[in-house]
């Protein structure tokens, strides 16, 4: 019963069957509101899992440039950093762990495939947020500081990759909304090398 629906069946109905009428429309909208929480709680485990799954015992030892740039702003950093990159028919996962400035531990996993690219970090700083080309897609990014729903508009999503020798450019451009609030415009560009003994 849609709400219309239930409003005009009040102008109608038996006062006493009114409060058992509206208990059970709200019923069922709680029970659809939690169908859906559970849905998509189910399709972020399983793209976890499948990520958390890739077969890194067979992975290759690479060396992770990552420069991180607000084009608005005008400023960017770089870190490098020793990781291992796993290649499957459907993409690329690349592994790394790096330290907050609490020196705490944080995991970072990549997920590459076509124009889209899914990063997972757990850790000090935890987030799930999959960048689709053309698209908006939303998440939650948690911090020590608090939680926040983090936004992201990708303008481009792009993976160059050769296996001999080793190296691939992966740039990620998009527009950033923390807690519906505009960040700016951001891109990460990340490069893959074979590892060297320097790291």
């Amino acid at each position: 019963m849609s709400s219309h629906q239930f409003e005009a069946y009040a102008c109608h109905a038996d006062p006493s069957l009114l409060d058992t009428q509206y208990d059970v429309y709200e019923r069922k909208k709680k029970v659809i509101r939690r169908t859906a929480l559970i849905a998509t709680n189910l399709i972020k485990r399983n793209a976890e899992e499948e990520m958390s799954m890739a077969d890194f015992s067979a992975a290759l030892p690479i060396d992770i440039l990552i420069t991180s740039t607000s084009l608005d702003e005008q400023e960017n950093g770089t870190a490098l950093f020793a990781g291992q990159l796993y290649s499957k028919n459907d993409g690329y996962y690349l592994r790394y762990e790096e330290t907050s400035s609490g020196n705490k531990s944080i995991q970072n996993t990549l997920k590459i495939e076509g124009h889209n690219c899914t990063i997972i970090r757990n850790g000090a700083v935890r987030m799930h947020q999959r960048y689709e080309q053309g698209k908006t897609t939303r998440g939650m990014y948690h911090t020590p500081h608090g939680s926040f729903l983090m936004e992201t508009h990708t303008e481009l999503c792009q993976f160059a990759y050769q296996e001999k020798p080793l190296q691939g450019e992966l740039r990620l451009r998009y527009h950033l909304k923390l807690n519906e609030q505009s960040v700016g415009l951001m891109q990460v560009d990340l490069s893959v090398r074979a590892r060297s003994s320097a790291v």
